[in-house]
């Protein structure tokens, strides 16, 4: 085997060690930290507010009350037809109602306002950044596959690596245990 083949052996497992490391700390970053600040992730999954958050796009979204709200603002907001999805679009009136604050919503791309009025208790927060084409990848790993995937590839690379390194270490003292140890003399008592 030539130097630049031993070369590359013996720093290959801190590559992989590194890259499964920096896969966990994304996945950390991307789940873990905008949540401890009451963030919430959005992925944009149509195209109704191109080009501004394209399809496959990652929302940060900050929270903001209500009464901050203000028209221009991109509004997450969950749906009044349907609670359990969230929706980002721009906010075009600020209504005054007996009923209490509503906003009327357009999408950028859409021609028309959303039919119906967000009441501000749906209100979630305003797009803070987005992120192109890692919501793809966010979707994926918030499916059960993904996210082993996700846990159990760099866990497997890095126990990988070890078993390795321990291999190695264990081949070197046999190795070792053989020869006689330089500076010292072996003599039998």
């Amino acid at each position: 085997m030539n130097a630049a083949a031993r070369m590359t052996l013996r720093w290959m497992p801190w590559v992989i060690g590194g890259a499964a490391g920096a896969l966990l700390v994304l996945g950390v970053a991307i789940f873990a930290v905008p949540r401890l600040f009451g963030w919430e992730l959005q992925v944009v999954l149509s195209g109704s507010m191109e080009p501004t958050y394209p399809v496959g796009s990652l929302n940060l979204v900050q929270p903001v009350e209500a009464s901050e709200v203000e028209v221009g603002m991109p509004m997450a907001f969950w749906a009044p037809s349907d609670a359990k999805v969230m929706v980002t679009h721009r906010v075009i009136e600020v209504v005054q109602q007996e009923g209490g604050l509503y906003f009327r919503t357009q999408g950028d791309a859409n021609e028309d306002p959303d039919p119906e009025l967000v009441p501000a208790d749906n209100v979630v927060g305003r797009v803070r950044w987005h992120i192109p084409y890692l919501g793809h990848l966010v979707r994926r790993l918030r499916d059960r596959q993904g996210f082993l995937l996700l846990m159990a590839v760099p866990a497997g690379l890095l126990v990988f690596g070890e078993i390795k390194n321990i291999a190695s270490q264990l081949r070197l003292r046999k190795n070792r245990a053989g020869k006689p140890h330089p500076g010292r003399l072996d003599v039998p008592d």
